[in-house]
């Protein structure tokens, strides 16, 4: 972009006193419309333990919750198994913080679900070899754009 503008790092409030007329990186303005929960900071083995025994239970069927709810509640619980169910509730969830996501998804919440849940169980599998996983970020990125979908969608 040659010599654009560049929003300031120490200015929060920067992307309101851009001009139309002004050019930034992209770079720098996804740092400012970006969730908070997007981070550098490395996950500590007490939390990626947690993680992955979660995610065990899960793909395994044995999540106490799910296992529990549907016991006592199962009108509540309309899937099978705690992948299905799990895979429903994200996509629900992920459409009531960003309710553009509804516009976005062309199937039902479990298979919508099912495909982050491979997605999911990809990045984990690679959590530890930093080159496979942002390999698999990629990917994700790359199929993503290919459909239309930008970081700055999902603010």
């Amino acid at each position: 972009m040659g010599n654009a503008s560049i929003v300031p790092k120490s200015a929060p409030t920067a992307l309101s006193s851009i001009k139309s007329h002004e050019h930034v990186h992209v770079a720098d303005v996804l740092e400012y419309v970006m969730p908070i929960y997007y981070t550098k900071i490395p996950i500590l083995p007490h939390c990626k333990e947690k993680l992955i025994n979660g995610w065990k239970k899960i793909s395994s069927n044995k999540a106490e919750g799910f296992q529990k709810l549907k016991k006592e509640h199962p009108d509540q619980v309309p899937c099978a198994t705690s992948m299905d169910f799990f895979a429903n509730r994200l996509v629900i969830r992920l459409c009531e913080v960003h309710p553009v996501c509804q516009t976005m998804f062309k199937k039902n919440n479990v298979k919508q679900g099912t495909l982050f849940l491979n997605m999911f169980s990809m990045l984990i599998k690679e959590m530890d070899n930093a080159e496979a996983f942002n390999k698999v970020l990629k990917m994700l990125a790359t199929s993503h754009l290919k459909m239309g979908i930008r970081a700055t969608e999902c603010k």
